[in-house]
């Protein structure tokens, strides 16, 4: 009872947040209790709430298969397990304390808990339970999401499909049953999936098919089947009806283009598809003669649209029916095509996308005709009042744009040097000719006439391209943007500050925080958000970002389980099909594995002592063992790279889809390639289990020398050092080098460390293997290595690569390694002569080489590096020194 009422307090101390006197309380109540499994229900809280989530996984499930019968202990497992998302050893918990047949809320509960694991088989078991103790449609809904989940990807066949199916026929989509938009939804999509085309579209056309939604969701719905059915005349009569319905969707347009390519002019059409409805002045009756057949067809239709439209408004137009008709004339005329793209010009180049809409079908003869007629119209209209000068810039703009879009990436393509400079001034003469236009907006809007200054650097992008990569490029296009007006408030100008400093090697923090990414951005946004901050050495806002990148992917989990549950409850299988999908891209997502040896680097950063980074390790080796296990013990192949290239391409002025803008893009954010930061981040992987194998032999050490210090005929003392001596530490290494054998693409393919710690990497090996018995001689490889990089011909991204994290890990290595089996002051020297080195050549000028003016943007970024280069330098040079002097 005594060890009951130590946890409870404990637990009653967690709850009031008093985490430092609960911490107190619990070490006196290991050490008189160790073995009480409410004690260690405490611990695994505190565990939990001290964010060591992966350590408290593991010991609450654990005790999750003990037999614990405090009912506070219970509850507070029951709480860390849910916390933990460790769902399977709930279920199982929940499974031993044998829930009542009558307790509803119980049997709701682990029937949900089942969902998060996706043991959907358990849950048809409970949900059948469920229905024949309380009666509840809900519980025939959860049965055919049981059904659905048990069924196979692509399977048409499935004995849970047919279930749920017959299900949904005889007891949901009943008077009685549960005849909501999702549950008719599901009905039809477990229709397609068993190709029962006829069955689905005699459903939709039926009353309760009105039930899906308004009415184009039925018939979008409608023409995708009939379309899988083969069914192209009517598909494409449904689509027509639709798309003139709604000009502007382009999913029915496609359809039905889509349809007019393959269907038969001889096709008989059929009946009149008659889409009932409860009341009757909503009945839709679709003439299937109206199809189409052929593109003119569609493109005398467009026109009709477009004439309709105007019509209707003469205020707006709709871009729909115009985007149609140059879709069509891509495919019928390209001479009218020419004319068309300049009509849709004239019409829409206030709209911001219209550069976007016109950038598939511009050609070299077409840019330069938008461009001439920007000119022109210019200097044709006399400069009024404020909006006509307004519309003479942005057309200015649209034709400057489609201009450089027409420029191409090669010297041979593009003007001159002096041409495309000249031009650059021109669009920075315009922009501050137009800034007072702009003086009555709110403080956070964009400029109206920025685009200007998108155009010239979107020019010195190309330059830059086609100029061998002539770095003055960037530097002009950087520093002009230190000149604008509202910087930040355009995201275009803050993903090319963010890039066109990366690419010098700087990095515009200012930028990254406007960009404010968030959430699952820190995996899709690594490109803009995460690889500019190791470029520029910014290395304290490299901490935060892996810091919010972490809590992303550890919430993961719990989001999407709950997630999961919420789905499931709702009934929605495909939603259901696209979390399952989204929770898979983020588990194999490749930053995802890579921010634990990442994070842990940062962190290593942090350590002011060597308690601190003992501790660090420690708490992080598991972490890093299940990383390696994904890399290792699991298919690599399944990694997938989740960066989002879209936004970035965006603001590229070129055909979006095109080659060119992909080249374009990748030039402008220069992030390292898939397989460079895989194997990178392996090495850093295995530098850093290096290390803590190390550490925890170092910390053993220590633990014998202490209790041999302390024996002295202590006879309790002796027992102490006998269970040190029997006990030894947690080591991954001997561990590691059994998953890679037989892995031999991994050893042709990559490095075992990182390059300085490959140097030592032999000797390290045998002193982890032997325990730390066997000593590590000192070679020259080290010292040369480090050398190397500070000799007369190194770059400063060479070393700056070094920087971070190898100097820091090499750092920590000297300062908690075997001073006895490690030759450490020898490692110390070495790494602080070449330290020092470095600073040196910060101090005198010979890092960085690019040149720049002090009071321009790149100078200040520059002045920004420098600094925060020298106070790493300063306190990495104190660490080290430090080291060389250990006893």
């Amino acid at each position: 009872m005594n060890a009951e009422r130590a946890a409870s307090g404990i637990l009653d101390l967690i709850s009031a947040n008093k985490i430092s006197e609960a911490q107190i309380a619990l070490e006196k109540a290991l050490f008189k209790y160790s073995q009480n499994k409410s004690v260690q229900v405490a611990e695994a809280c505190l565990l939990l709430h001290n964010n060591q989530v992966f350590i408290a996984k593991q010991k609450a499930e654990t005790l999750s298969t003990q037999d614990i019968t405090d009912p506070v202990a219970i509850n507070a497992l029951k709480c860390t397990l849910q916390r933990c998302c460790a769902w399977k050893a709930l279920a199982a918990m929940y499974e031993r304390t044998q829930v009542s047949q009558n307790d509803r809320n119980a049997l709701e509960s682990l029937a949900l808990t089942y969902v998060r694991v996706r043991d959907y088989a358990k849950v048809q078991e409970i949900a059948t339970q469920l229905y024949r103790r309380f009666n509840d449609s809900k519980y025939q809904v959860w049965l055919v999401q049981a059904c659905l989940g048990q069924v196979p990807r692509g399977s048409k066949d499935h004995l849970a499909l047919k279930l749920a199916t017959k299900l949904l026929e005889v007891a949901i989509l009943t008077e009685k049953g549960v005849i909501v938009p999702t549950t008719v939804q599901t009905y039809v999509d477990v229709l397609i999936e068993q190709e029962r085309y006829d069955d689905a579209v005699a459903f939709l056309c039926s009353k309760n098919g009105s039930r899906i939604g308004v009415l184009e969701t039925r018939l979008e719905v409608l023409t995708r089947i009939l379309q899988a059915q083969g069914q192209l005349a009517k598909a494409n009569a449904v689509a027509k009806f639709l798309w003139k319905r709604r000009p502007e969707n382009w999913a029915p347009f496609e359809v039905y283009v889509n349809t007019l390519s393959d269907a038969s002019a001889a096709e008989v059409a059929g009946e009149p598809l008659v889409l009932e409805h409860p009341q009757p002045c909503q009945v839709v009756t679709i003439d299937c003669s109206t199809k189409d057949n052929i593109l003119s067809d569609a493109l005398q239709l467009a026109r009709e649209l477009q004439a309709k439209k105007a019509d209707q408004d003469d205020h707006r137009l709709h871009r729909g029916p115009f985007l149609a008709e140059l879709s069509l004339l891509e495919r019928l005329d390209a001479a009218a095509l020419q004319t068309a793209v300049l009509v849709y010009a004239q019409k829409f180049y206030r709209n911001p996308s219209c550069f976007l809409d016109l950038s598939t079908f511009l050609t070299s003869q077409s840019s330069v005709a938008i461009h001439t007629w920007a000119m022109n119209e210019e200097a044709a209209i006399d400069d009024g009042d404020e909006a006509s000068r307004v519309r003479n810039h942005y057309r200015r703009i649209l034709g400057l744009r489609c201009l450089v879009a027409s420029w191409g990436i090669t010297t041979v393509s593009q003007p001159a040097t002096e041409e495309m400079q000249a031009l650059m001034q021109t669009c920075v003469s315009a922009y501050n000719d137009a800034k007072p236009l702009s003086t009555s907006l709110a403080w956070s809007e964009e400029g109206l006439c920025d685009g200007y200054i998108s155009v010239a650097l979107n020019i010195a992008l190309r330059g830059y391209l086609s100029h061998n990569k002539d770095l003055q490029w960037i530097v002009n296009a950087l520093n002009m943007l230190g000149h604008v007006d509202r910087r930040m408030n355009n995201p275009s100008w803050l993903i090319f500050s963010v890039c066109f400093a990366q690419m010098l090697g700087l990095v515009d923090t200012a930028a990254l925080h406007q960009l404010a990414f968030r959430s699952v951005q820190h995996d899709t946004m690594t490109h803009i958000g995460y690889w500019p901050l190791v470029r520029g050495l910014a290395l304290e806002e490299l901490t935060i970002w892996e810091n919010t990148a972490m809590e992303h992917y550890s919430r993961l989990e719990r989001d999407c389980s709950q997630l999961r549950t919420n789905v499931f409850t709702y009934i929605s299988w495909p939603a259901m099909k696209d979390v399952c999908e989204f929770e898979k891209n983020q588990e194999n997502s490749l930053s995802r594995w890579l921010i634990i040896p990442h994070e842990c680097a940062s962190k290593l950063r942090e350590c002011q002592t060597q308690k601190s980074i003992i501790e660090l390790l420690t708490l992080k080796g598991p972490e890093l063992w299940y990383a390696s296990q994904k890399f290792y013990a699991e298919k690599v192949n399944l990694l997938t790279d989740s960066t989002d290239w879209l936004v970035v391409k965006s603001v590229v002025l070129a055909n979006i889809h095109s080659t060119e803008a992909q080249q374009l893009t990748e030039t402008l954010v220069g992030m390292p390639t898939f397989e460079w930061r895989l194997a990178r981040g392996l090495q850093l992987l295995e530098s850093l289990l290096v290390l803590h194998d190390i550490v925890k032999l170092e910390r053993y050490r220590h633990e014998l020398d202490t209790a041999s210090k302390s024996r002295k005929s202590n006879k309790k003392a002796t027992q102490d050092t006998s269970n040190i001596q029997s006990s030894l530490p947690q080591l991954y290494c001997p561990s590691l080098l059994n998953l890679r054998k037989g892995k031999e693409q991994w050893n042709s393919r990559f490095s075992d460390c990182l390059p300085s710690v490959n140097t030592i990497l032999e000797g390290l090996l045998s002193y982890i293997l032997s325990n730390g018995a066997i000593a590590v001689p000192y070679g020259n490889a080290f010292e040369d290595y480090l050398q190397s990089l500070v000799s007369v011909d190194a770059s400063s991204e060479s070393f700056e690569a070094f920087l971070y994290p190898e100097a820091y890990i090499l750092a920590s290595m000297v300062r908690t390694g075997d001073r006895s089996k490690m030759p450490i002051k020898e490692w110390a020297m070495a790494l602080h002569r070449v330290l020092e080195a470095a600073q040196s050549r910060y101090e005198r000028g010979v890092w960085p080489t690019v040149t720049v003016v002090p009071d321009d943007l790149v100078g200040s970024l520059s002045q920004e590096k420098l600094k925060r280069v020298k106070r790493y330098l300063n306190d990495l040079i104190l660490d080290v020194a430090a080291s060389s002097r250990r006893k």
